[in-house]
């Protein structure tokens, strides 16, 4: 997870290749930013929100990361980008405990 100041495809884009793997399927929204996403070597699977917000014929939703939204909208400007951290971590080192990845979040975000 990566904060970003617009949601054009000249600010996702380059966050996206940042963070994500060539090849990796990525669940979506029909949003216009990421049209360009399977010209980048990524699987860009989407749900038309407008008709359902779980596909019925591919499964594909992005109900992990709209979850997220809600708390991230109730905290202060100042403790979201250790929040998003953290969250990232977490479902990023999915084969390790949670307290784990929040310990390497920490690590990550202050470095002694």
């Amino acid at each position: 997870m990566e904060i970003v100041p617009r949601r054009d495809a000249a600010m996702l884009t380059p966050a996206i290749q940042r963070n994500i793997l060539p090849g990796t399927r990525i669940w979506i929204d029909e949003w216009r930013a990421y049209h360009q996403l399977p010209q980048l070597d990524y699987v860009h699977e989407m749900v038309n929100h407008s008709q359902h917000f779980v596909s019925t014929v591919t499964g594909v939703h992005t109900n992990n990361i709209e979850a997220c939204w809600p708390a991230c909208r109730a905290m202060s400007s100042s403790v979201v980008p250790q929040y998003v951290h953290v969250v990232g971590m977490v479902t990023t080192y999915s084969g390790a405990t949670v307290f784990d990845s929040i310990i390497h979040a920490i690590r990550v975000q202050y470095p002694v």
